[in-house]
């Protein structure tokens, strides 16, 4: 088995061992275990991404991923359905009139519609929690295929 020089202690080990290190492994170490593949090649990316034979992944803790996705949701408030949007806006009843407005604009402005979504929405911590109760983080995150794996503290998502 290929030995290889641990990033955490220099010390020379085969993936294995680096893998069972007691601080409870890296975020490489964390890919491994999930592909099933304890010998394969995790190459850094940079901002928590990672390669794994020609496939890209973040790999989060839960605080990080918890952020991420407020970024994520926040970043694309355009683009969601105007009953989930009017559900957040207070003052106003959520009728099929102003979805129709709403998505009026949606249509038009695209992205650039977002600065204006986001000054109507009362609580933007509560529509994240909402949209990330409904649709999971990995809707927002793993870009590929929607789905978020915990590998022990890590998150991990396919992008």
């Amino acid at each position: 088995m290929k030995r290889v020089t641990c990033p955490h202690c220099g010390m020379q080990l085969t993936m294995t061992e680096i893998d069972d290190l007691p601080r409870g492994g890296t975020r490489p170490a964390a890919l491994r275990r999930l592909l099933n593949k304890p010998d394969a090649k995790v190459k850094a990316l940079g901002d928590n991404r990672f390669e794994c034979e020609g496939e890209e992944y973040m790999i989060l803790t839960d605080l990080e991923a918890d952020s991420k996705c407020y970024d994520a949701v926040t970043d694309s408030l355009w683009s969601f359905r105007p009953s989930f949007i009017l559900d957040h806006v207070s003052g106003v009843d959520n009728t099929v009139e102003l979805q129709n407005a709403l998505a009026d604009m949606q249509d038009r402005l695209c992205d650039n519609s977002n600065a204006l979504i986001k000054v109507m929405i009362d609580d933007l911590y509560d529509f994240v929690n909402d949209a990330v109760a409904a649709d999971g983080r990995g809707h927002f995150l793993a870009f590929y295929d929607c789905i978020e794996h915990q590998e022990g503290e890590y998150f991990i998502y396919r992008v």
